[in-house]
Formats: C-alpha cells, structure tokens, sequence
C-alpha cells in the first residue's frame, strides 16, 4: 500500500472519531488545537504540515465553528520566521 494511501485513509478517520464523541464541538476543538500546535512545532517537516492542515481541513468539515477559532488562532500567531509564515498560508489556502 502506497504511504499516500495510508495517509488519506488514517486522516479520514478523523472526522469519524469526533462524530463519535457526545460533545463533538469539545472533540473537534481539542484535536484542532493539538494539530495547530504540531502544525507549527513541526513546520520543518512537510509530512508534519501537510498531515496536521489535512486534520484540520477534516476537523472543519465535521465542526463548523472551529473555523471561527482556527482564524483567530491564526490571527494571534507570531510569524518567527518563513517556514511560520509559509503554515499560515497554506492554511488560507485550505
């Protein structure tokens, strides 16, 4: 099975997981919140990137009031360098 198979089918159980949970919007925002935090602390990585924006894009059709927090998270990031920068884009772009 190729890595990007594997990857897709991993990152669909996201959105599966939460709306499994009693309190999705409480699920939803916990699992975005590890995600933003990974997106950045591991923004070396383009695996690390593209999984956690691909979390979030799955968190955000699932939860739609994530999107509210996610942009003002994203608003309150400090832009320490490009690599910090080039995060916040591709999460525009998303």
């Amino acid at each position: 099975m190729q890595i990007s198979l594997i990857f897709q089918a991993v990152i669909s159980e996201v959105p599966e997981i939460i709306l499994r949970c009693i309190s999705r919007d409480e699920a939803a925002f916990a699992v975005a919140q590890k995600a933003f935090k990974a997106l950045y602390e591991n923004a070396s990585s383009n695996l690390h990137v593209s999984a956690n924006l691909a979390i979030l894009v799955a968190i955000r059709d699932v939860c739609k009031r994530v999107v509210k927090e996610l942009t003002s998270w994203v608003c309150l990031q400090p832009f320490q360098d490009f690599t910090s920068l080039m995060c916040f884009v591709q999460l525009l772009l998303h």
